[in-house]
């Protein structure tokens, strides 16, 4: 069975937690999947299935995204409505291989495009093709067309010379 680097990482790093926390007499290792992780694809949880000292407790309580972010803001949080922050080869499309090269382009596209946007921004790896995704609030940035050219112009710098917009709300 081959194992992708999701699992392998995953794997490895709560296995060293797992160590730690025994030498320190904790009985369980928690680690924040939630509910909405289940419809994803995520091959890393098969990692967290596997090792007994870990548990999800928002998964197993049935809490989504938006149920931590109510509650998180409820209680003043500061960190109630941060953007998802998931790992950046999750970024590269399914079947190619996740280099250091493609995760530098990944996070370099999103920094530039951090200059424009706010909230949620992503980037998806497929080759030369950069599929932007952005949300729905920030679509009027779009008008401008130095801001586009710029993004355009900054992004071909990188080999990314193919952008896909994606908007998730529509």
């Amino acid at each position: 069975m081959i194992q992708t680097v999701a699992i392998i990482v995953k794997k490895k790093r709560f296995s060293t937690l797992a160590d730690w926390a025994i030498t320190k007499n904790y009985k369980w290792v928690l680690e924040g999947s939630n509910a909405d992780d289940v419809n994803d694809y995520r091959p890393g949880m098969r990692a967290i299935h596997e090792l007994e000292t870990v548990r999800s407790p928002l998964l197993e309580l049935g809490f989504s995204k938006q149920d931590i972010r109510d509650v998180s803001k409820e209680w003043g949080l500061p960190t109630f409505n941060k953007p998802s922050a998931a790992c950046l080869s999750s970024r590269i499309a399914y079947g190619l291989p996740i280099t250091s090269e493609r995760m530098r382009q990944v996070e370099v596209a999103e920094e530039i495009l951090k200059k424009y946007f706010t909230g949620q921004v992503r980037v998806r790896y497929h080759d030369n093709l950069a599929r932007i995704e952005i949300e729905d609030e920030q679509m009027s940035i779009l008008d401008n067309k130095d801001i586009v050219r710029s993004i355009v112009d900054n992004l071909k710098n990188w080999d990314l010379r193919l952008l896909h917009w994606i908007f998730p709300g529509t």
